[in-house]
């Protein structure tokens, strides 16, 4: 009951756009309990147990403000090579703290984008230079967990939470970092109901 979700995008209108992020969620939700309250002025959907699931933006910088405050269980942000840089990310993660029975964490969902920020923390995951797929996803490395801190504003990586700890103090707390790439593949719902999608 005590679990707040937020379901982020840069703009507000594409996430409540038919056929958007919103109504794909009210009708999994449903499956899973036909008794949501969708609350479409306050683009929250509020399960049974009183759990929420609120779809909001971050357009800008100025937006920050928006989240001054509040406690946020997870975080979705979807297709996050939007965002207008990483800060915005680092600000909404510092909101992950609430009363839930979880283990907070954030999502991030986007296609690829070889000039936004977002590149770095994809880099590792990637064949690299000089490799014949140089710069698409390498599968050996798909879903491996990593670990990263942020020192003086720069992110650093490891492995593993100890070698870090080791490297830089027992006071820090990393954090686990996982990319998971897919294709067209990986979804044969999608391929099933749209078979001219993949074309």
């Amino acid at each position: 009951p005590n679990y707040r979700g937020y379901c982020i995008r840069k703009n507000s209108s594409a996430i409540m756009s038919s056929g958007g992020l919103f109504m794909e969620a009210k009708n999994l939700y449903q499956k899973y309990d036909p008794n949501i309250k969708v609350k479409l002025k306050d683009q929250k959907i509020v399960f049974s147990s009183g759990a929420e699931v609120s779809f909001s933006h971050y357009e800008n910088d100025n937006a920050a403000k928006k989240y001054q405050g509040i406690q946020i269980s997870n975080i979705f942000y979807d297709e996050v090579t939007h965002a207008e840089n990483e800060e915005q990310l680092w600000w909404l993660w510092s909101r992950l703290r609430s009363d839930a029975s979880n283990n907070p964490s954030m999502w991030w969902s986007c296609n690829p984008d070889v000039d936004s920020w977002v590149l770095k923390y994809a880099l590792w995951y990637l064949h690299p230079e000089g490799h014949p797929l140089a710069g698409r996803p390498d599968p050996a490395k798909n879903g491996t967990i990593r670990y990263l801190l942020r020192i003086n504003g720069d992110l650093v990586w490891g492995d593993t939470y100890e070698e870090l700890q080791e490297k830089y103090g027992y006071d820090k707390k990393p954090i686990s970092f996982q990319g998971l790439f897919g294709t067209i593949e990986d979804n044969p719902p999608i391929q099933k109901s749209h078979p001219l999608y993949k074309s």
